[in-house]
């Protein structure tokens, strides 16, 4: 019964999804009927070919009892009789033995007939509640199909969504990749521009490492131009110096030579108004007079010469300071490139 019932089973669970639910209804109470069939003669089929004393007993339970108490009476009539007519006991015993048999055989087969029927109705009932049942759950395996149909749906419409979905992520994933070479692509162009700029920063150090040596040169001839300066401006200070006493002693000397030239003039002016006569205190006079202007010359010579060597120290001083300047210059110029290298190096 059991492989009799998994038969419809599997027909219903395997048509659910080419049939309408009208079809499915009509196929599954078809399905029933003919499983209620099936179990029907498989019952009958079971009654089949009973035993002796089963037919004897069906045949015995299809009589009526008026039947059976005719039965009973025509068998223990001829001994009764026979008793009767001979007075013989053995008749009369007979005739109690069979009474007690019939009643017995009677009531065995009466109770065999009861008890196949009730058997027999039993397996009938049985065989209905389990039709009833199989309907049931054919019932809920409708409603299972049906489930499990609106779930294929469902799935088949997450179906075409993941397709749709699967389409869009190949979209994305050949935009990732063309994103991908680009990447790489500016990753190798940004490996070149790192190397570029580590060589560009190793020449730069080094150029650092020159400017640094330059302005450090550039220090010391600035400090040693300074120094030199500072000397300058000292000997400048000690030749003004002197330039302003030699001008003092010049004003001095030139007031009393101005002083000693009128006196001159006034004894030239008296000698020649003596009108001196003799040639030897002529001579005398001149070479005194020649001697006079010849020492003041050399005075004047003297000034002149210490006035040039000022001018000369002035010039020097001139250069220095214009050399100084340049000198400012250049390291001003060295100090903004290298403050500048630094900023691009770091």
């Amino acid at each position: 019964m059991v492989m009799t019932a998994s038969t419809p089973q599997k027909k219903h669970s395997g048509s659910p999804k080419a049939q309408t639910p009208l079809d499915k209804m009509t196929q599954s109470k078809k399905q029933l009927l003919e499983f209620q069939e099936k179990l029907d003669t498989l019952v009958d089929s079971m009654t089949k070919n009973p035993s002796i004393l089963s037919r004897i007993a069906t045949i015995w339970g299809k009589i009526s009892l008026w039947q059976k108490v005719l039965g009973g009476l025509l068998l223990l009539a001829p001994p009764i009789l026979l008793g009767a007519l001979v007075q013989s006991i053995t008749a009369y015993a007979i005739a109690c033995v069979l009474l007690v048999s019939y009643l017995s055989i009677s009531v065995l087969l009466d109770d065999h007939f009861t008890h196949t029927q009730n058997h027999t109705q039993d397996i009938k009932t049985g065989v209905s509640n389990l039709a009833e049942g199989m309907s049931t759950v054919l019932s809920v395996l409708e409603q299972i199909s049906d489930a499990l149909a609106e779930q294929v749906a469902s799935f088949s419409m997450e179906n075409q969504h993941f397709t749709e979905h699967l389409g869009d992520l190949k979209q994305g994933n050949n935009a990732l990749s063309s994103e991908t070479q680009r990447l790489r692509q500016t990753e190798n162009s940004l490996n070149k521009t790192e190397a570029e700029l580590a060589a560009t920063c190793i020449d730069l150090q080094e150029d650092l490492a020159r400017q640094v040596l330059l302005a450090n040169e550039t220090q010391q001839a600035l400090t040693q131009l300074q120094s030199d300066f500072a000397n300058n401006q000292q000997l400048l200070q000690e030749k003004n110096q002197q330039l302003h006493a030699i001008t003092e002693q010049f004003q001095q000397d030139s007031a009393q030579y101005s002083q000693k030239i009128t006196v001159l003039n006034e004894t030239i002016q008296k000698l020649s108004a003596l009108c001196i006569d003799r040639h030897t205190d002529r001579e005398a006079f001149n070479l005194r007079l020649t001697e006079l202007i010849h020492g003041k010359s050399l005075q004047r010579n003297g000034f002149f010469s210490e006035e040039k060597e000022l001018a000369q120290v002035k010039k020097q001083l001139q250069d220095a300071t214009e050399r100084y300047e340049q000198l400012m210059s250049v390291f001003s110029e060295q100090i903004g490139r290298l403050e500048h290298l630094a900023s691009q190096a770091y």
